[in-house]
């Protein structure tokens, strides 16, 4: 998911533009204005020739003399505006070109893990400024039911309909892998008293997570690292739980996540995943699977499973108890909500993306942030023609 502040910025800008144009006009006018009152139409003198006839002299005009000043003022404003822009722009330049740069000689830039981190370090502004709030520090789809009146609301029904999904209990020991802002896990310690580790690969988040669980008053409950959850540092079978919340989606390492959720949890522990599923029925065809492709590069996403591929992964891993729920519906209404930017309009989100690639292509807005939009128009679209689906998998040891 990936939110953006490019009403805001583009505002901004527009903002900024109309007000130069008006005070250059002001001006322009007022120079122009007083030249007009102080020239007198027309400066005529009479003059004695050699030849002892009389000759009338004019000096310039009044209109030849207000053309003048108006080119002088024009020409004057755009020559150091154009100086303040190219200046502007340079710098501009040569910022992109030095993260390219550093990008291109990067030998981790290419792998997924770099990738991830990249989009929510880029989109981490975007996350808190339209979709979460401190009271609930989700960066997840929300839950809708008849008792859910709001946006925020939806986020935190999310953590509520998992945690009774996994029948998580106070005595339980839980890992949040993939944690984000560790909205999740506090909301876990202080709603159901259980003791949570978070991990996650984002420095900043895994930062704002412990901050985040010290104001909340949990940080005795709640602990976070910076860790991927393929290749966990933890003793074998340290949890009781291990929680997934959207954040399978981004590893291309699935069978790896599987086998050590396994080695992770004791006997009889549960496996939950929430995550964004493939039609079962019928298949997508390649055609279908490639019109997903501004989603998954646009939100580092590895790639999407069906249900049943999921399943069988899961199977090869030792799992054998495996329990599904389609909560598509429930989870639509969030979709369409970050179609919309919470704005009353549709479709908000193409607008903004256009102004976005105007933006990318002078040098103004970041590329990992217009694509999250893009991605975020192609996801809305791929739920309305149906391929894909939002599944609950619970998964026994």
């Amino acid at each position: 998911m990936t939110m953006t502040t490019a009403i805001m910025m583009t505002t901004i800008a527009i903002m900024t533009a109309i007000a130069i144009t008006i005070i250059t006009t002001i001006i322009a006018t007022i120079a122009i204005t007083a030249a007009k009152r102080s020239i007198p139409n027309k400066n005529q003198r009479q003059v004695t020739c050699s030849d002892g006839r009389l000759k009338v002299k004019e000096s310039l005009s009044r209109k030849d003399i207000h053309q003048s000043m108006s080119l002088s003022i024009c020409f004057t404003i755009i020559y150091r505006g154009h100086n303040i822009f190219c200046a502007r722009f340079s710098q501009l330049r040569l910022e992109r070109f030095k993260q390219k740069v550093k990008k291109r000689w990067d030998p981790m830039s290419t792998s997924q893990e770099s990738k991830v981190v990249a989009y929510y370090e880029a989109a981490g502004t975007d996350y808190r400024r339209y979709w979460f709030s401190p009271a609930n520090l989700a960066m997840h789809f929300g839950y809708y039911d008849s008792t859910v009146k709001s946006h925020g609301t939806s986020l935190l029904k999310m953590n509520e309909v998992l945690a009774s999904f996994a029948a998580i209990s106070p005595d339980d020991q839980v890992l949040d892998a993939g944690c984000g802002y560790g909205g999740s896990a506090i909301w876990l310690a202080k709603n159901r008293g259980c003791q949570v580790v978070g991990i996650n690969l984002v420095p900043e988040q895994v930062s704002a997570a412990r901050r985040f669980a010290k104001t909340s008053g949990v940080e005795d409950r709640v602990s976070f690292a910076e860790m991927n959850f393929t290749a966990t540092t933890f003793p074998d079978e340290s949890f009781d739980v291990v929680w997934a919340l959207e954040s399978l989606v981004h590893s291309d390492k699935k069978e790896a996540f599987f086998r050590e959720a396994y080695r992770l949890l004791r006997g009889g522990g549960r496996l939950i995943i929430a995550d964004y599923t493939l039609r079962e029925s019928p298949a997508l065809s390649s055609d279908q699977k490639t019109t997903l492709t501004p989603w998954l590069k646009g939100w580092a996403l590895a790639d999407l499973l069906a249900t049943s591929e999921y399943i069988q992964a899961l199977q090869a891993s030792g799992f054998q108890k495996v329990e599904t729920r389609d909560i598509t519906e429930q989870i639509r209404p969030s979709v369409n909500w970050l179609g919309k930017l919470h704005l009353p309009t549709w479709p908000t989100a193409d607008i903004v993306a256009a102004i976005g690639r105007v933006a990318c292509r002078i040098g103004l807005y970041n590329d990992i942030r217009l694509h999250g939009i893009e991605a975020g128009i192609c996801q809305n679209r791929a739920l309305r023609a149906g391929l894909w689906r939002y599944t609950l998998l619970r998964v026994q040891k």
